[in-house]
């Protein structure tokens, strides 16, 4: 808004290589995010000097500073006067600034990565990989699961930022970019393991559940695990029939189609999405009061872990091992964790000792 006086009149022009309508929207996403975004007047023209103007991009003129109208109404008319406009200024630079707390999005961010470095590090994990054996897998080991949790450290930071961000707007209207954003994480990932898959999956649900801390923080709520949970839920919403209504029709040996596209066909398995999609129950009714109850038990943090994954392998429905052994495979898993975990509850020493190192047993079947 061009004031009627103004002492200092603070101009910088710059140039941008990049679509004009893309520079735009970003550009009015400041002037109405940010918390002194409505003191600012960002004008965009292209390089024929044509200006990008809010209708351009679908969006109504800008509002005044003052009252609810046009603001070029406002400026034309001189509606406001000199000492209104200055008193509306003062009061948006004497609010506080709505800029997220570091040492929360640190919290949060850096709570995220150091679970990657416990769930990597606890052992013994039948058919997982731990500091001792590569479990089922013939194609990475523990230091490549180090390599990963580092790749994807900054990663987290960005996911809760993201959710902070979303303050205001329906938690679905997320979703989109924060896919987006993984996909960038996941090739972080690749680069440093050598294009083996250690995270993918992780990157998806801690990725949605970083997002959802940052959007409760953001309202001023508890960051609960049931409120995570719930507000990834709503994220996430309606993932499971977007992302599968489309292959219904395909063969369920399509080369195109993803380990999980192909489970959705054959058996209906809706895997980690319909995991988020309802609010992660696995977690919140077996992982977490497993976890919780063993270390109130006595358990060493290891030990609690194992306990807790074992809970969480009779649970979830895992497409990794649907995937690798089949039906067969699966249901020998739950059979073997069942024993094991029953043991653990018993005393953990002795669950311990019917975890198989190596894994194989566990899916009856070389994986």
């Amino acid at each position: 808004m061009n004031l009627p006086s103004v002492e200092m009149d603070l101009r910088v022009l710059c140039t941008v290589r990049a679509n004009p309508l893309e520079v735009k929207k970003l550009c009015v996403e400041f002037e109405e995010s940010h918390p002194w975004g409505a003191l600012a007047d960002v004008d965009i023209m292209d390089r024929e000097q044509n200006a990008e103007g809010r209708s351009q991009i679908g969006l109504p003129p800008r509002t005044c500073l003052v009252c609810l109208n046009p603001a070029a109404e406002c400026v034309s008319g001189r509606i406001h006067s000199e000492e209104e406009i200055k008193r509306k200024v003062d009061e948006i630079l004497g609010g506080p600034p709505f800029f997220p707390p570091e040492g929360m999005i640190r919290h949060i961010s850096g709570s995220a990565g150091t679970a990657l470095l416990l769930e990597a590090a606890a052992a013994p994990k039948p058919g997982l990989v731990d500091p001792y054996s590569r479990g089922a897998h013939d194609d990475m080991d523990y230091f490549t699961f180090l390599a990963s949790a580092s790749a994807l450290a900054s990663w987290w930071e960005v996911f809760v930022r993201m959710g902070w961000s979303n303050r205001g707007k329906s938690p679905e209207s997320l979703f989109p970019e924060l896919r987006k954003t993984g996909l960038r994480a996941e090739k972080s990932m690749f680069a440093a393991t050598k294009g083996i898959n250690t995270h993918k999956g992780l990157i998806f649900s801690l990725g949605v559940l970083c997002a959802a801390a940052g959007l409760l923080a953001a309202e001023g709520r508890h960051l609960s695990a049931e409120n995570c949970a719930s507000c990834g839920a709503s994220i996430v919403k309606g993932i499971v029939e977007k992302d599968f209504s489309g292959i219904e029709n395909s063969p369920a040996d399509a080369g195109a189609l993803t380990a999980g596209e192909k489970l959705f066909l054959s058996q209906k398995t809706t895997g980690i999405r319909g995991e988020a999609e309802r609010g992660f129950p696995s977690v919140l009714h077996s992982g977490l009061p497993e976890l919780v109850s063993g270390i109130q038990a006595g358990l060493s943090l290891n030990d609690a872990m194992i306990n807790s994954l074992l809970s969480l392998m009779l649970s979830v429905e895992d497409t990794n091992i649907l995937s690798r052994g089949g039906k067969e495979g699966a249901r020998l898993c739950k059979e073997n964790c069942r024993g094991s975990a029953q043991r653990g509850r018993n005393g953990f020493r002795e669950g311990k000792r019917g975890c198989p190192e190596d894994g194989h047993p566990l899916f009856g079947k070389e994986a």
